[in-house]
C-alpha cells in the first residue's frame, strides 16, 4: 500500500504546487468499508482555505484519472493539516523553530548527560530547529538532540499563547 502513497504524493507535489501550495501528507487507508485518499496541503503565507483545497483537488483528480494509480473505488479529501500539523521534512523544524511541538521516537533516547531514568520515546516542547542530523527540542531546562531518523512521528503541538496575540 506504501507504493500507492508514493505514487500519489508525486502526483500531489505537482498538483499542490501547481496552485502555490506545499504537500504535507497524504495517506490511503479504510475507514469504515470505504477507502479513504487524503491529502494535506498548506501554503508558507496564510495558511490554506477552501479554495486552495478545492484547487488542489481539482488538478489532482484529473492527474489521478489519468495516471490511475489506484484500482479500487475511493473518495479523494484534500484540507490543510490542521493546528496540530505533521513535521515530515527536516525543512519543516527549521521553519517552525518557535512553535510547541510532540515528537515520538521509534526507540527510548536518553538525555546527554542524565541517567537512564529519563530515557523515553516521547517528547514535548519548543522545537529550536535542527543541528546537523538532529532536531532540537526544549522542555524546560532540557535541550534533547533528537535524530531526524528515529523520528517516528512529530506534529505541531496546540499553542493557547498564540490566541492571545
Amino acid at each position: 500500500m506504501s507504493g500507492i502513497v508514493e505514487r500519489v504524493a508525486e502526483l500531489a507535489v505537482s498538483a499542490a504546487e501547481a496552485e502555490g501550495c506545499e504537500l504535507v501528507d497524504a495517506e490511503y487507508l479504510k475507514e469504515g468499508g470505504d477507502w479513504i485518499l487524503r491529502v494535506y496541503v498548506d501554503r508558507a503565507e496564510g495558511g490554506v482555505g477552501l479554495a486552495h483545497c478545492a484547487a488542489v483537488s481539482d488538478r489532482l483528480e484529473g492527474l489521478l484519472d489519468v495516471h490511475d494509480p489506484i484500482s479500487t473505488p475511493y473518495r479523494l479529501e484534500v484540507s490543510s493539516p490542521g493546528l496540530t500539523r505533521p513535521l515530515k521534512k527536516k525543512e519543516h523544524f527549521h521553519q517552525f523553530a518557535g512553535k510547541l511541538a510532540v515528537i515520538k521516537t521509534f526507540r527510548p533516547l536518553v538525555l546527554e548527560g542524565a541517567g537512564k531514568e529519563m530515557a523515553r520515546k516521547r517528547f514535548s516542547g519548543m522545537l529550536e530547529g535542527m543541528e546537523e542530523d538532529k532536531v532540537l527540542l526544549r522542555e524546560g531546562e532540557a535541550l534533547w538532540r533528537i535524530p531526524f531518523d528515529l523520528i517516528s512521528k512529530a506534529n505541531l503541538d496546540f499553542d493557547p499563547r498564540e490566541n492571545d496575540r
